[in-house]
C-alpha cells in the first residue's frame, strides 16, 4: 500500500469507530505476524473461489452479470475488511 492508502484507510476505519490504539494494534499484529502455510493457502482458496465465481456468472450470463457478480464481491470483501475485529491478544 502507498503511503496515501494508508491515510485513508486508517480515516475509514477512524469514520467506523475504531480508535488509534485499535488502528495500531493491528498495524503492529499484520507487520510482526508471519503467516503460516495454513493462512497463505486459505488466502489462495479464497481468491480462486472468487475467480470461479466471476467465470461462472460469465459463461452462464454474460459481461453484464459477471460484472454484477464482481460487485457483489467487492461489497462482501469491504464488509469483512472494516468490520470489528478483536485485537490478537485481547480479551
Amino acid at each position: 500500500m502507498t503511503g496515501k492508502e494508508v491515510v485513508n484507510l486508517i480515516r475509514k476505519l477512524k469514520e467506523k469507530g475504531m480508535s488509534s490504539d485499535e488502528i495500531l494494534s493491528i498495524i503492529e499484529y499484520i507487520e510482526t505476524h508471519d503467516p503460516t502455510e495454513k493462512e497463505i493457502n486459505i488466502t489462495l482458496f479464497d481468491q480462486l473461489t472468487l475467480i470461479e465465481r466471476i467465470e461462472r456468472e460469465l459463461e452462464r450470463d454474460g459481461i453484464e452479470s459477471a460484472k454484477k457478480e464482481s460487485e457483489t464481491i467487492k461489497h462482501e470483501i469491504n464488509r469483512k475488511l472494516y468490520q470489528k475485529l478483536p485485537l490478537h491478544g485481547s480479551n
